[in-house]
């Protein structure tokens, strides 16, 4: 056997290892050399050793990273949602799966907790095959901020709970947070639009109390007019005053049916181009007035709480035009100001007024300061301007964030 036999043996065997190999292992024929063999071979397992320490170190980062991904999609997920409408029991309900895959439980129980502290278990996953609800196996995920608990996830494992890592904990932790801030948010907001149902059902009692206050009491006093007459037996006078009761009862009657209309009639929330054209047609139905609307300003996404005062206000001018103009045209102009302001300007062409004095145009008085507490609620500017003959100018100034 010539020298040049076994050197060959060794390249083939390096060439094999260099391309992946780890598993080769050099027998040499010649048996002068066995103690470089063994030195190679102990060297290959030492090696393989490393790689396959290598490969499952690669694999745990893969893991990690996946799960990290996973983790940081399921956070923007929520974080993305967190303006959106939705029932708290859905939405816990909705993440036990992605709990149950991150943490790799056999089973997961997904609870709602109340503001009474009760619990109710909504939903279940498990792998199938037999478990045990065991505490020492469990991990609680509390949904919960601000000493607030809105529900629990119960994560329950082949192996104690104390045995998974740190950062698992925090990690589930972290994203428990975040489901607890996404339910708080919503729970704001229910209890934000039940306030602002009240606010206006409020401000409908006083103003349909305002409105139909000095019809009311016109109609008092013609009630003892009457009552005087009646003690007289000039019959065409009391025919005249009963006239007079009678179409008091009739604009009574009126108001009252215009202001439940008016608060019953949908407002359409997320198009403020849309519902205004909306009230200008009822308004030109009901009046027979000319009504145009104008709309120079972008489409813009506004608080309810704002968009609703805007329409208000609207409908509160439309009302005073129709009892106290005599106009023969209207037009409302919605115009962007700048990036921070917008307007929208009412106006017709009718009689107009220099000053409203109290007796005559106290219903319009009224008005207008509904509309004043209105634009001052959502931190607008409101003002008027008006010529006897010349018509009436009206004009919100709002931020549209």
């Amino acid at each position: 056997m010539s020298l040049k036999d076994p050197l060959q043996e060794i390249t083939d065997w390096a060439s094999r290892f260099r391309e992946g190999d780890f598993s080769a292992r050099l027998t040499l024929s010649d048996t002068q050399f066995s103690a470089t063999e063994d030195d190679i071979n102990r060297l290959a397992e030492w090696l393989q050793s490393l790689a396959r320490q290598s490969q499952e170190e690669l694999s745990n980062r893969e893991r990690l990273i996946r799960r990290q991904s996973d983790s940081l999609k399921l956070v923007y997920d929520i974080t993305s949602g967190l303006n959106k409408t939705y029932d708290a029991r859905d939405f816990i309900s909705q993440y036990l799966g992605t709990f149950k895959e991150l943490s790799g439980a056999q089973h997961a129980d997904a609870y709602l907790h109340n503001n009474e502290g009760e619990e109710s278990l909504l939903a279940s996953l498990s792998d199938g095959g037999k478990f045990e609800r065991a505490v020492k196996n469990c991990i609680v995920v509390p949904l919960s901020v601000k000493g607030r608990l809105y529900g629990e996830y119960h994560l329950y494992m082949n192996k104690p709970a104390a045995e998974f890592s740190a950062s698992t904990r925090e990690l589930l932790s972290n994203i428990g947070l975040n489901l607890g801030m996404a339910l708080e948010k919503q729970e704001q907001a229910q209890d934000s639009t039940m306030l602002g149902r009240m606010a206006e059902r409020t401000a409908f009692a006083h103003e349909l109390h305002d409105s139909m206050a000095q019809t009311l009491a016109s109609l008092r006093f013609q009630v003892r007019i009457l009552d005087g007459l009646l003690q007289d037996v000039t019959q065409a006078r009391v025919w005249t005053q009963m006239e007079t009761v009678e179409k008091l009862v009739d604009l009574a009657h009126q108001e009252l049916r215009s202001l439940i209309g008016q608060f019953r009639a949908p407002i359409e929330i997320g198009n403020l181009s849309s519902g205004m054209k909306k009230i200008l047609a009822r308004f030109r139905t009901e009046s027979g007035i000319p009504a145009f609307f104008q709309n120079q300003c972008e489409e813009i996404q506004l608080p309810e709480e704002t968009e609703v005062a805007i329409i208000r206000v609207a409908q509160e001018s439309l009302k005073n035009i129709c009892k106290h103009s005599q106009a023969e045209t209207v037009r409302i102009l919605m115009r962007q100001l700048s990036d921070t302001q917008c307007m929208m300007l009412i106006e017709d062409d009718g009689v107009g007024f220099d000053s409203l004095p109290e007796r005559e145009h106290e219903g319009m008085h009224i008005g207008l300061s509904v509309m004043e507490e209105r634009a001052k609620q959502i931190g607008a500017t409101f003002s008027i301007e008006s010529e006897k003959g010349e018509g009436t100018r009206i004009m919100l100034t709002f931020s549209p964030t």
